[in-house]
């Protein structure tokens, strides 16, 4: 559709200015701090009207033509590799680009809730809870295994499908054993 088409192009590239921390004097060693990519990051995703709830930028990015970094972004219950890649610094000033290619991970206590949901909409009498070792890549298709365990005590692994993927949302179906 044409708005999921809008956003995917808003979270797909985006340009950023940073004020760069004035922390050491030469040039080469200034970086944008973790938690300062991280704050500028969710500002220009909000200011898209992408609402990430978490973001985690695990390493600075150097205040250098080229330089990249590599920040999680939570969004919708779903994450996502943000790609940041510095495109300029003047004095205190870096601006970057940054790419959310997809495919979303459907992360473990999401796919778990999910298959609960599922799982507890066909019986919900006898479901009592899932458990996932992976999470799974959003990508039509794609599937993992998760072990479910009954009212009773009972345990059996069904197989979580992606049926649906787009960037922003990741249906999936559950699948029992025959």
């Amino acid at each position: 559709s044409d708005r999921l088409a809008g956003m995917r192009s808003r979270l797909a590239v985006l340009i950023i200015v940073l004020t760069v921390a004035s922390a050491c004097s030469s040039a080469s060693a200034k970086k944008v701090a973790p938690r300062d990519l991280e704050q500028q990051v969710a500002n220009q995703l909000n200011a898209k009207q992408l609402t990430p709830t978490s973001i985690v930028c695990p390493s600075a990015l150097d205040a250098k033509v080229g330089a990249k970094a590599t920040c999680i972004v939570t969004a919708n219950a779903l994450q996502y590799e943000a790609y940041v890649k510095a495109t300029s610094v003047k004095g205190s000033k870096v601006a970057f680009k940054l790419s959310v290619p997809g495919p979303a991970v459907i992360p473990t206590q999401t796919l778990e809730a999910q298959v609960t949901s599922v799982l507890t909409k066909r019986d919900p009498t006898t479901f009592k809870s899932a458990s996932c070792k992976n999470p799974l890549d959003g990508v039509k298709g794609k599937s993992t295994t998760c072990r479910v365990t009954d009212r009773d005590g009972k345990t059996r692994d069904v197989t979580a499908k992606v049926t649906q993927a787009t960037l922003l949302n990741v249906a999936l179906d559950v699948l029992e054993p025959k």
